[in-house]
C-alpha cells in the first residue's frame, strides 16, 4: 500500500513538473505592444515615393502581434489624414509593417519596419483616376470658311449686360478672340501635360518664343518633377505648387508671394470632365477660384513695368485694375484646356 502511495506521489510530482515547464514554454510575447507610438524627428525615417520627407510624424497603433494601424497626417496632398491597415510580422527583434489604403481614385501603400524604437517607412502614392496619364493639346479646328471652331484653349465668360473690361471691352466679346489667340500661342509653348501616377505633374514645353504672324519651331523639353503635385476627387484635380522651388528661380522678394502662398497652400481646385471614351478631357478653372485670385491682382499689376510686355505693360495693368469690377458683374467664367490622349 505504501509502495502504491509512493508511486502516486511521484506521478503527481512529474505531472506538476511538466505542467510548469509547459507554462514557461507558452509564456506570452507582448513585445509587439511596444510598436505603438508616435514617431517623429530622430525616431522616424520617412520617405514618399523614395524621396526623404522631414518635419512629419507617423502614429502607429499595434492592434495585435499581426496587425497595426498607421496614421499619416498631411503627407499625401489634399488629404489631412489617412489611416492604413497594415500587416505586422516579427523578424528577430524587429517588426515589419506593410499595408495599403485604396479608393477608386488612388492607392496609398506603406512598407517599413520598427527597429530599436525607430520607424523606417516608405510611402507610395499611385493615382488610378482616369485623368492620370499624358495628355496632348487638342488641335485647332476650323470650318470651311477657315474660321476658328475650337482649339486647345477655351473660355466662357457671361456677365450682366453692358459689363466692360478696362472701360471699353465688352465682356461677351472676349471669348471670341481669346479662344483663337490663346490656342495659337499655347500651341507654341506647350506640347503636353502628364499627370503621373505618383502624383507629380510634368509638362513638355518650349522656350523658343511665340509669334502671331510667322511660324515658330518649338524646341521641346520636359519639366522636372517637384514643381507641381496633384490629387483627385471625382470632379476636381487639386494642384499643389511647390512655391519654394518656384520662388527660388524668381527675382522677386519672397514676401511679395505671401498672399499667393496663402491661396494655394490647400491646393488649387481645377475642374475636369472626361469624355465617355476616356480619350479626351476638359480641365478648367471657374468663377469661384478666380474670385479668390482677384485680391492678388494689385500685387501682380504692381510688378509690371509700363514699358514691359513689348510696350503693352501699361495697357495690361489697366485691364488688371478693372478686373475686380468686371468680376462683380460676372455670372459665369470658365477658362481651360481641351486635351486629348
Amino acid at each position: 500500500m505504501k509502495k502504491n502511495l509512493l508511486y502516486l506521489f511521484a506521478l503527481i510530482c512529474s505531472v506538476s513538473l511538466f505542467t510548469a515547464c509547459s507554462d514557461d514554454d507558452e509564456k506570452t510575447d507582448d513585445s509587439w505592444k511596444a510598436v505603438s507610438a508616435t514617431y517623429s524627428a530622430e525616431t522616424l525615417k520617412l520617405s514618399l515615393d523614395g524621396t526623404e520627407v522631414s518635419d512629419q510624424s507617423v502614429k502607429v497603433t499595434a492592434n495585435s502581434a499581426e496587425s497595426a494601424s498607421v496614421v499619416l497626417t498631411k503627407l499625401i496632398p489634399g488629404e489631412a489624414e489617412i489611416t492604413v491597415d497594415a500587416k505586422m510580422l516579427k523578424t528577430g527583434e524587429n517588426y515589419a509593417l506593410e499595408g495599403e489604403n485604396k479608393t477608386d481614385l488612388r492607392t496609398v501603400s506603406v512598407k517599413g519596419s520598427v527597429e530599436s524604437g525607430i520607424l523606417t517607412l516608405d510611402v507610395k502614392l499611385k493615382i488610378t483616376a482616369p485623368i492620370a496619364g499624358t495628355w496632348k493639346l487638342a488641335e485647332i479646328k476650323k470650318d470651311e470658311n477657315d474660321s476658328f471652331v475650337s482649339g486647345p484653349l477655351f473660355m466662357t465668360w457671361e456677365a450682366e449686360d453692358g459689363t466692360l473690361l478696362g472701360g471699353f471691352l465688352p465682356i461677351e466679346s472676349i471669348p471670341a478672340f481669346a479662344g483663337p489667340l490663346g490656342s495659337l500661342v499655347l500651341g507654341q509653348v506647350l506640347q503636353n501635360v502628364t499627370f503621373q501616377d505618383n502624383g507629380q505633374i510634368v509638362a513638355s514645353y518650349s522656350k523658343s518664343g511665340i509669334s502671331l504672324d510667322k511660324p515658330v519651331t518649338p524646341s521641346w523639353e520636359t519639366s522636372e518633377e517637384g514643381y507641381a503635385a496633384y490629387n483627385v476627387t471625382e470632379t476636381q484635380i487639386l494642384v499643389f505648387l511647390n512655391l519654394e522651388k518656384i520662388i527660388a528661380g524668381s527675382k522677386s522678394e519672397q514676401s511679395s508671394f505671401d498672399p499667393l502662398i496663402e491661396l494655394v497652400k490647400n491646393g488649387i481646385p481645377v475642374n475636369y470632365e472626361m469624355a465617355s471614351d476616356g480619350n479626351s478631357a476638359r480641365v478648367y478653372i471657374d468663377k469661384e477660384l478666380v474670385d479668390k485670385i482677384v485680391p492678388l491682382l494689385p500685387m501682380l499689376s504692381g510688378m509690371i513695368e509700363d514699358n514691359a510686355l513689348g510696350g503693352m505693360g501699361a495697357f495690361v495693368k489697366g485691364l488688371l485694375d478693372s478686373f475686380p469690377e468686371a468680376m462683380n458683374k460676372t455670372t459665369k467664367l470658365e477658362i481651360g484646356l481641351n486635351l486629348v490622349k
